[in-house]
């Protein structure tokens, strides 16, 4: 988000992070990490063989970013709060906490598992003492 504010795209004052829409083209691939994403945004810029990583950063952790000099020792990377976790879990918003972006942090490919549901039902167990 550094270059971001240094080129010009975003204002200085970017307050809860920077929020990526799907407006204009892409022809070159970028590597980018917001706070947000929108679906159509993210597409384009996969289509143009690029990726999105959508992360969360409280507001000491966007201050990190933008302005590392002014820290003896970078703070460390908090979680985002319970309801925004299933955003940043999520694959399909590619947030940093996602099991796909995990494996691509790590240089491993990912592959969806899928579980099969049983063709026969579930039998009902009953405890002992229930009647």
């Amino acid at each position: 988000m550094k270059n971001l504010v240094a080129c010009g795209a975003v204002s200085r004052n970017i307050g809860d992070g920077v929020k990526l829409l799907a407006k204009g083209n892409l022809d070159h691939p970028i590597q980018i990490e917001v706070t947000r994403a929108s679906k159509r945004a993210i597409e384009k810029i996969e289509a143009a063989g690029g990726t999105v990583t959508v992360s969360w950063y409280t507001r000491l952790g966007l201050r990190a970013l933008l302005k590392p000099e002014k820290f003896d020792l970078l703070p460390r990377r908090s979680r985002p709060p319970p309801k925004y976790m299933e955003y940043y879990t999520s694959n399909e918003t590619r947030g940093y906490l996602s099991p796909m972006m995990q494996m691509k942090m790590l240089g491993l490919k990912y592959t969806p598992v899928t579980i099969d549901s049983p063709t026969e039902p579930l039998k009902k167990t009953t405890s002992a003492g229930a009647k």
